[in-house]
């Protein structure tokens, strides 16, 4: 109704959720694990992972981010925005395990260490198209497909009907 009178909003700075801190506080990093443990963890639980980055900005979307056990969604500007990270970049972020239409993904992400391009790339594992279950937010490559319409260009935000020839 107007009776507190005028608000002082000159002060007022937006900023991400920061869970279990005080306001514009961040999550102290926990003890690192690997991407596989933190794919099993409840929704809501503040963790730290480190690993190569598969995708940056490419799906103008979520990037990804794979270790020796894994690979998972990171959902976060400070990640996958403005280009300050690129494929090939070992980081280690801490943020907060969430799941958005059932895809597991780190956001939002509190802290972001990058260490420059990894020493130990991630290279595709070649996978038929039956095992893309079994590697969820991984790199791979799948052999034995075939398109509709072989060597037709493909769209984002589009559905493709893929065969598997591994048969």
């Amino acid at each position: 109704d107007g009776s507190g009178g005028a608000r002082n909003t000159s002060a007022y700075i937006p900023a991400l959720p920061t869970p279990g801190t005080a306001n514009g506080g961040t999550a102290e990093p926990t003890e690192p694990v690997s991407i596989a443990e933190a794919r099993s963890v409840a929704d809501g639980t503040t963790i730290t992972i480190s690993g190569v980055l598969t995708v940056s900005d490419q799906f103008a979307g979520s990037a990804y981010i794979q270790d020796a056990t894994g690979g998972i969604a990171v959902f976060d500007q400070s990640v996958h925005g403005d280009g300050t990270f690129q494929i090939g970049d070992s980081i280690t972020l801490t943020g907060t395990r969430s799941a958005f239409n059932n895809q597991v993904q780190i956001s939002p992400v509190t802290l972001v260490t990058g260490h420059g391009p990894a020493n130990n790339p991630i290279e595709p594992v070649e996978i038929s198209l039956a095992e893309m279950g079994n590697h969820p937010g991984e790199l791979v490559r799948i052999s034995g497909v075939s398109f509709p319409v072989p060597g037709d260009m493909l769209f984002g935000n589009s559905n493709y009907i893929l065969t598997d020839t591994a048969g």
